[in-house]
């Protein structure tokens, strides 16, 4: 019935080029970027009660438009605290500091990434036609690292994180151009990979 979906929030942004959706892992949030534009929405979510149906609850936080280059992926890293953008470059916004850009990557051209669910690795794949594998796990952005990267046949368009394992076992599946999906097995702590 129409009563089982309402529409609680709308926005247009961006001028072309795909769009691309993500929520914080917190649930406060919600970025949007399409184009060389980003939107950061408030969401005011909370788990035990979403509160009356209201449109309220969703408040444009920030608007920036006019970034150097289209922006490819999106993904949140430490529960919502920064945003990684790519496009030509990646880099890491701070959400509490008014989007200011405190690192940029090179990684060339990055199509899709994504963090892991405890925070701690972002995954990117793109046109350099490697799997890079980055360690977020300190609190200071500057002491983030690649703790390794493998290349890939072909360039790379998804990434997907998996649940951590026993013995902290990860999986990672990625994808590319030519149709094919991998998985692989990450050994974080030997910093190894093994394809499954």
């Amino acid at each position: 019935s129409s009563d089982d979906f309402v529409l609680v929030h709308e926005t247009v942004i961006g001028i072309g080029g795909y769009m691309h959706i993500r929520w914080s892992p917190n649930g406060r949030l919600v970025a949007i970027a399409s184009g060389n534009t980003l939107v950061l929405i408030n969401a005011m979510y909370d788990s035990k009660h979403l509160g009356p149906r209201s449109r309220s609850r969703f408040t444009v936080r920030r608007v920036l438009h006019g970034i150097d280059a289209a922006i490819e992926s999106i993904c949140f890293v430490h529960d919502g605290n920064y945003l990684a953008i790519s496009g030509q470059t990646t880099s890491i916004l701070d959400v509490r500091d008014k989007m200011n850009c405190v690192v940029e990557m090179k990684f060339g051209v990055v199509h899709a990434m994504d963090c892991s669910l405890d925070g701690s690795l972002i995954a990117l794949v793109g046109a350099d036609k490697y799997v890079t594998i980055v360690d977020t796990s300190h609190p200071s952005v500057h002491k983030w690292r690649v703790i390794f990267a493998l290349q890939y046949e072909t360039v790379g368009t998804a990434v997907a994180w998996g649940p951590v394992g026993i013995g902290g076992l990860r999986y990672l599946a990625y994808g590319g151009e030519d149709n094919k999906v991998n998985i692989i097995e990450i050994r974080t702590q030997e910093e190894t990979w093994e394809k499954v």
